[in-house]
C-alpha cells in the first residue's frame, strides 16, 4: 500500500535538472552493426539463453522479448530508438536459432488480434446459424435456409468444440417509441442572434 505513496508526484520531470537521464544525454552506440555486436555478445551467456528457451518451452513469443531488450537499452542510453528498432530482428534471429538448438519451437509472434477477432465472429455466426438451423429445420425450398446450410457446412471443421462460443440468449427487445419533443427555444448570451 505504500507504493501508492512512492510514485513520482505528476510534473516531477520537469522539475529534474536536463540531462538526468541516461536517454537525454548522446548515446554509446550509434550504429546498427555495434548494437548488433553488443547484444549478441550480452546474449551468448549460456544462463541467459537458458532462462529464454524455458520462456519459449511455456508459450511465450519471442518479438516481445526482443523488443523488451532493446527497449532496456534505449532506457539505459546505449543506443537511440531507431537504432533498437533496427536491431530488433537480429536479436530476434539470434535467440530463435540458440533456442531453437536445444529442439525447442519458438513462436516468433505473439498472433494477429484481428484475425483471432475476424475467426471468433466467423465462428460466432457459424454457431448462431447451425442452432437457428437445428431449431427452424432445414428447408430446401427457402432460399435464406439453403443459403445458411451451404454457409455453415463448407468449413464445419473450424467449429470445434475448443473454440466454441456461449450462444447468446437474445430476448425480444421492445423497441424504444420515440416521441418528437418540442425544442426549447434557446437562452443566454450565446443564444442571440
Amino acid at each position: 500500500m505504500t507504493r501508492v505513496f512512492e510514485a513520482p508526484i505528476p510534473g516531477q520531470s520537469l522539475t529534474m535538472e536536463p540531462k538526468s537521464a541516461p536517454w537525454e544525454n548522446p548515446p554509446e552506440i550509434n550504429t546498427v552493426e555495434e548494437a548488433a555486436k553488443y547484444y549478441i555478445e550480452k546474449l551468448a551467456d549460456q544462463d541467459i539463453i537458458d532462462d529464454l528457451a524455458v520462456m519459449c518451452e511455456m508459450g511465450v513469443p519471442l518479438k516481445p522479448v526482443a523488443e523488451s531488450i532493446y527497449m532496456m537499452g534505449v532506457m539505459r542510453g546505449v543506443h537511440t530508438i531507431d537504432v533498437g528498432m533496427l536491431v530488433a530482428p537480429v536479436i530476434t534471429s539470434f535467440l530463435k536459432q540458440a533456442i531453437e538448438s536445444y529442439g525447442i519451437t519458438v513462436k516468433e509472434e505473439p498472433g494477429d488480434p484481428a484475425k483471432k477477432a475476424k475467426d471468433a465472429e466467423i465462428n460466432r455466426f457459424k454457431l448462431l446459424a447451425m442452432k437457428y438451423l437445428q431449431e427452424e429445420g432445414t428447408d430446401m425450398q427457402d432460399p435464406g435456409k439453403s443459403l445458411l446450410s451451404e454457409l455453415v457446412g463448407e468449413d464445419d471443421e473450424e467449429v470445434g468444440p475448443e473454440e466454441e462460443m456461449e450462444t447468446p440468449e437474445f430476448e425480444e427487445a421492445e423497441t424504444p417509441e420515440y416521441e418528437a419533443k418540442e425544442e426549447a427555444a434557446p437562452k443566454g448570451l450565446m443564444a442571440r442572434g
